[in-house]
């Protein structure tokens, strides 16, 4: 059944949990908790460095799930420090000097919002804008589908399917879309893209509000990602009931 609130909000905490390798109480406590990080059922199936470190908040507690070898730098640099001093700039560049050896670099903060049923706000598609839902085989070569990088990477992942995406056209010619791709089995992450000469005229927030009904409607939990520095998304996400679920940091191999 589609997801209300306090259920869509459990089902994060479980997922960001097996993300942390650590048990969902930590995250709703206070402090800060380092962990070692392995591999947990039940976790989004990104691709994991050799040697992973990551951040997570989702309220007061901030945990520190990372590889062996950086959890005795990592307990040492916690012990004077509250959350807010840890996560200081000053701090967090201590962290990516310490990865950087290892070939990692330190990406975020980016913030995720959940939605559910019963926080989903109406959005109508402007004038002349003609929404259509894809799913299954339509999904397979996104390139076809025209150049959609955030909703439709080309480089498919096949541990993060496409599920669904719904394209917006005007008059024929695609000019937005949104997608959603399976991350764990339940917690499908949306992405949009509209074309840089309509955006701004509420495009993206039909798209985003159709894909998140078809969401809702297969059972899962939607959920919406953005780098810190990027307002637009958190207006776009907040103006249709999404809200705020967790803040990470994470480490990913150089390229």
């Amino acid at each position: 059944m589609p997801a209300d609130r306090e259920t869509a909000r459990q089902e994060i905490m479980e997922t960001i949990a097996a993300d942390c390798a650590c048990d969902p109480a930590v995250l709703a406590g206070d402090g800060i908790t380092v962990v070692e990080w392995h591999d947990v059922p039940g976790r989004r199936r990104f691709e994991m460095p050799a040697k992973p470190y990551q951040l997570f908040t989702a309220g007061h507690a901030l945990v520190v799930s990372c590889h062996a070898d950086w959890m005795a730098w990592t307990r040492e640099r916690v012990a004077p420090l509250d959350s807010g001093a840890f996560l200081a700039p000053a701090n967090l560049g201590e962290i990516a000097s310490l990865l950087q050896p290892a070939g990692l670099v330190l990406v975020g903060p980016h913030v995720s919002y959940g939605c559910s049923t019963d926080a989903l706000r109406p959005a109508r598609p402007p004038s002349g804008v003609e929404l259509e839902i894809l799913e299954g085989p339509a999904l397979e070569d996104p390139a076809s589908l025209g150049d959609f990088p955030n909703a439709l990477p080309t480089r498919v992942s096949p541990q993060r399917p496409n599920t669904l995406a719904v394209m917006a056209s005007v008059r024929g010619r695609v000019v937005a879309c949104a997608a959603a791709s399976d991350d764990n089995g339940q917690l499908w992450q949306i992405g949009v893209d509209v074309l840089a000469p309509w955006r701004g005229r509420g495009i993206g927030r039909a798209v985003v509000h159709r894909l998140t009904e078809a969401v809702l409607d297969a059972g899962k939990v939607p959920y919406y990602s953005h780098s810190v520095s990027n307002v637009r998304s958190a207006a776009l996400a907040t103006s249709l009931g999404f809200w705020p679920a967790w803040v990470q940091w994470y480490a990913l191999e150089q390229r």
